[in-house]
């Protein structure tokens, strides 16, 4: 469902999905990997990293939650520079 809803535009939607699922005690290192990715969609890095850390945790192979880290910071940093460059004009 959690991905359904992210493919739609509902990612707010998405992530509350991938959090329900999580809650149920379940470690599933895809759930972990779209929720950190669906958390990089709203901004939320903190809680993104978090996720996609713990994804590669549990399975230190996963190619795709790798990329997605590097994502996430290639993203924060982009957000921190343009954030900057705002800020000294």
């Amino acid at each position: 469902l959690g991905m359904s809803l992210a493919n739609a535009g509902q990612v707010q939607e998405a992530v509350q999905e991938y959090e329900k699922a999580l809650s149920l005690g379940l470690d599933y290192p895809q759930a972990y990997n779209n929720l950190g990715n669906a958390q990089i969609s709203l901004g939320d890095y903190v809680n993104a990293e978090k996720n996609l850390k713990k994804a590669l945790q549990l399975s230190s192979n996963f190619e795709v939650a790798k990329i997605n880290l590097i994502k996430l910071y290639i993203q924060f940093c982009q957000s921190a520079y343009l954030q900057k460059s705002m800020l000294s004009q």
